[in-house]
């Protein structure tokens, strides 16, 4: 694997999962689990390099090529990415379409380097503390504060 000059591997210290769309509102004549998206962000200093992303719980994805994402800025893995432009638009960029569905009633979701060094592992659920408004009425689950890097298990309303 070869990264790109002037960017780090994607690791704990740099990357954080900062927003999570689980159970999309519901739109008639569609499949609400298209609309489904996980967020990324940057929080180091240095630009990152997604090359190796690897979902390794609850979903399938490997980020097979370069992308870089500079600090402090976000991308997201959608679940389809026609459905995800349709309901958000053309400006947030789309680091690729994962396979598999979150699950509506919670899941575990883990995310490792491009070594094999786990980034993040996530354990959401529809009750609380998780914010149960994320669950079918249109809401995400964000992380609040993700620039110090907090535990993303622990929930709060």
């Amino acid at each position: 694997m070869q990264f790109v000059v002037g960017s780090e591997p994607a690791a704990a210290g740099n990357l954080v999962v900062s927003e999570i769309m689980y159970h999309p509102e519901s739109v008639v004549m569609a499949n609400d689990d298209d609309f489904e998206f996980i967020e990324f962000t940057n929080i180091g200093a240095e630009a990152v390099d997604l090359l190796g992303l690897t979902a390794n719980d609850g979903i399938r994805y490997i980020q097979a090529e370069s992308l870089v994402v500079a600090p402090g800025a976000s991308v997201v893995l959608a679940k389809n990415l026609a459905a995800f432009r349709s309901r958000y638009g053309d400006a947030i960029v789309v680091a690729g379409v994962y396979e598999g569905s979150l699950a509506n009633s919670g899941d575990q979701i883990g995310f490792e380097g491009a070594t094999g060094e786990a980034i993040v592992a996530i354990d959401y659920n529809d009750n609380a503390p998780w914010p149960t408004e994320a669950y079918g009425d249109g809401f995400s689950l964000e992380l609040i504060g993700f620039t110090a890097n907090p535990d993303p298990n622990m929930a709060a309303i």
